[in-house]
C-alpha cells in the first residue's frame, strides 16, 4: 500500500483483506491505521522488506506542490527486486518530483509504473503525475518501460490514456487499457531485455 487514501484501499477492501489475513506491506506510520481496520498482518517497509524473495525498496514522492503537498500526507513508491525478474518501481501517487528522479537514478528499475492522469482539485496544480511528467519519467530512465495508470480511476483525473499515449509517443510508454494485464519477464540475454506480454480484456 502506497498510502491511505479511499481511492487506493477502502473499507470494503479493508474488510476482505482482513477476513483474508492477507499480509499488507505499507508506507512507516500507516501500520497502526491498517490494524485499526482490522488488518491483522502488516509490515511497515521502513526502508526495506522482504516477503516471499521479493525485495521491497521504499521510496519518497510528493503529492503536488508546496501546502498543497504538505496537506495531503505522505505518500511512498516502492522497488521490488527479485531474483530473475525484472525490478519494478511503482512510484505511487506523485508528481515529477527530486524524490522520483533520484529514485530513478539509484534503483534503475527495468519498469516504471506511475499514476497519472493530473489529478487535479480546483484551482490547484495536479496532485499526480500529468502527461508532461510521464515524459520526464521516460526521458529519466531511457532502458526501462514505463507504464501509466490510474488513468481517469477519479473524477478529478482530467487528462486520458489517449493524451498521455500522445505525448508519449516514440518513447517506451505503455498506457494498458481497461482490464488489459501486463506480464513482465527479463530475457536471457540480461538486463535491458525484457519480454513484455499483455492480455487484453474479453469483447464477449
Amino acid at each position: 500500500m502506497t498510502h491511505l487514501h479511499w481511492d487506493h484501499f477502502d473499507e470494503t477492501a479493508a474488510r476482505l483483506v482482513g477476513e483474508a489475513g492477507l499480509r499488507v506491506l505499507c508506507q512507516p506510520g500507516d501500520g497502526a491505521k491498517l490494524r485499526e481496520r482490522g488488518v491483522v498482518d502488516v509490515t511497515e517497509v521502513s526502508p526495506t522488506a522482504t516477503h516471499n524473495g521479493v525485495e521491497l525498496h521504499r521510496t519518497g514522492g510528493r503529492r503536488g506542490q508546496g501546502e498543497l503537498a504538505e496537506q495531503m500526507g505522505a505518500v511512498s513508491g516502492f522497488v521490488l527486486r527479485a531474483r530473475g525478474e525484472p525490478s519494478i518501481y511503482v512510484a505511487g501517487d506523485t508528481v515529477w518530483c527530486d524524490e522520483v528522479e533520484a529514485a530513478l537514478a539509484e534503483h534503475r528499475p527495468d519498469v516504471v509504473v506511475v499514476n497519472a492522469g493530473a489529478a487535479t482539485f480546483t484551482g490547484a496544480p495536479p496532485i499526480v503525475m500529468d502527461s508532461a511528467d510521464v515524459v520526464r519519467v521516460a526521458d529519466a530512465a531511457p532502458d526501462a518501460l514505463v507504464v501509466a495508470v490510474h488513468l481517469e480511476a477519479v473524477n478529478h483525473c482530467i487528462e486520458g490514456g489517449r493524451r498521455c499515449a500522445r505525448w508519449s509517443r516514440a518513447r517506451r510508454v505503455a498506457v494498458p487499457e481497461d482490464g488489459e494485464t501486463m506480464a513482465f519477464t527479463r530475457r536471457p540475454t540480461g538486463r535491458g531485455k525484457l519480454s513484455v506480454t499483455t492480455r487484453r480484456p474479453s469483447t464477449r
